[in-house]
């Protein structure tokens, strides 16, 4: 796996609670969640689509079938996917009715990735 969980240990849940697995598979999944509401915001929707807890448990007992290396490949990927789209973003984006929402999400990625994960011209 990459941090020294096999992926047994990775499918483990204490209690009732999510396992490794299903918490990376849900960081994974989110990022699909924040690409929805980067769409909306493009086309100037005014309500974003909304975080369905029981989609995310749904999805969460699909991680836990699932190689823990192809779970981070999955999140890796969709993380990518998101930088780009801000990356690429246009300044007008910045002065939609809740520019707010990707200035937060633009420091988020550049809180985890560093400055050069964005450009300053971006959002």
């Amino acid at each position: 796996m990459g941090v020294g969980v096999d992926d047994a240990r990775a499918r483990l849940q204490l209690d009732g609670k999510w396992s490794i697995a299903q918490n990376i598979g849900h960081l994974s999944d989110v990022e699909e969640l924040w690409q929805e509401r980067l769409e909306d915001l493009k086309n100037g929707r005014k309500t974003y689509t909304p975080a369905v807890p029981s989609r995310f448990q749904e999805l969460a007992k699909r991680h836990q079938e699932r190689p823990v290396a192809e779970i981070l490949r999955e999140l890796r990927v969709r993380r990518s996917r998101l930088v780009d789209a801000l990356d690429q973003a246009s300044p007008e984006l910045s002065k939609a009715e809740d520019h707010g929402w990707c200035r937060r999400m633009k420091a988020a990625v550049i809180d985890r990735y560093g400055s050069n994960a964005v450009s300053a011209s971006s959002v």
